[in-house]
């Protein structure tokens, strides 16, 4: 490709951007304050955009991506920053392409599965008949771990640990059990009752996830394994939103491996607006810190009528990329694109067919 058509390209999709944004400006600023968020900073996104077609436009004519660049990244926030893995392949229930990463011995993927792996990519662990079945993926050996009334399972950085979501009268919202034995103790989390999307910090020490109940709780929080600090960080609805009604909802989140960043995938019931509706909803993948310091929109994701859609959001083990589901793209946009992050750290998103369970094996990075 020349350097003129990169140009275009480039200008091309700042103008797409330039449009979403607009869009998107108006769901932003519905987002409701907590006492730790910081000014939203709506022109980030547009800044972003320029810095990458300035950087195609000034690349020398190899063909080489340049690199976005941007502010510099803030101070850590609850969690210590971490290098990674090497990425394995992506798996998941999006289409046949997901469902068997070559080479490896993966269990049949069900809707709540809700596989999760192992921090060296050796065995990958899904719900199943009342428990935790562990597959080593070399060779297909199982074993299974007791999680009574689990619904979803989250490993931990560190291999010791699964957090497990639960479900059912008497049951804690939110368990830790020991990834060897299955001895189990519930988290404190003040007044929520009832939470999904459960993700661990690098360090292994902090959790976030999305509370659904009750309503006056609803939004993204993180807590210590320990149960101390439970912290609203955006407080917004977990549901998806009414059609027409122009609300937000949070379906998903996702911290990333490698830095204080955390992902969270959101449905915008669409109305009027500068970009045409394809569809009753429109979705966006937000950044944010533990903190809810740093809020930017990574990236508009397409419309979604979300009629029995199962939304997933995932980052990569190196922390480079974000894999999310999306029903359908607006024309003419790619399924992987280059964002900014709030921290001004480039960021891959890749956009997936299909929906349901979906997650991304790591494996040992070389030296």
């Amino acid at each position: 490709m020349s350097l003129d058509q990169r140009g275009r390209q480039a200008a091309d999709g700042l103008r797409d951007q330039m449009i979403d944004d607009l869009a998107a400006a108006a769901m932003l600023d519905a987002l409701p304050r907590t006492r730790t968020r910081r000014r939203l900073a709506l022109v980030a996104p547009l800044a972003a955009a320029a810095v990458v077609v300035a950087a195609v436009l000034t690349a020398a004519p190899d063909d080489r991506a340049a690199t976005p660049t941007g502010p510099p990244p803030s101070a850590p926030t609850g969690a210590a920053t971490s290098p990674g893995h090497a990425n394995g392949p992506l798996f998941g229930g999006g289409s046949r392409y997901l469902r068997f990463p070559r080479g490896a011995y993966v269990p049949t993927l069900t809707e709540g599965s809700s596989p999760t792996w192992s921090p060296d990519g050796s065995e990958v662990a899904v719900l199943g008949d009342g428990g935790i079945q562990v597959t080593d993926v070399s060779d297909a050996a199982t074993r299974r771990v007791r999680c009574d009334h689990c619904v979803e399972i989250a490993w931990s950085p560190d291999g010791r640990t699964f957090a497990a979501v639960g479900t059912g009268p008497a049951v804690p919202a939110l368990r830790l059990l020991d990834a060897t034995t299955g001895s189990a103790r519930p988290v404190a989390l003040r007044d929520v009752s009832a939470v999904r999307s459960v993700s661990w910090s690098p360090d292994s020490q902090s959790l976030a996830f999305l509370a659904t109940e009750p309503q006056s709780e609803q939004g993204g929080w993180t807590v210590r394994t320990d149960g101390s600090a439970p912290t609203r960080f955006q407080a917004m609805s977990t549901h998806v939103p009414a059609a027409g009604s122009g609300d937000t909802g949070a379906l998903r989140l996702g911290w990333s491996p490698t830095s204080p960043s955390i992902a969270v995938l959101v449905a915008t019931a669409n109305g009027s607006g500068p970009r045409p509706a394809d569809g009753p909803f429109r979705l966006d993948v937000l950044t944010m810190h533990p903190d809810g310091a740093r809020l930017n929109r990574l990236i508009y994701a397409g419309n979604c009528t979300c009629a029995g859609f199962t939304p997933n959001l995932v980052w990569s083990p190196d922390g480079t990329t974000v894999a999310t589901f999306s029903e359908h793209l607006p024309g003419g946009h790619r399924r992987t694109r280059l964002s900014l992050d709030g921290d001004g750290n480039t960021v891959v998103v890749q956009l997936v067919p299909g929906s349901g369970p979906l997650s991304w094996q790591p494996l040992p990075r070389l030296p």
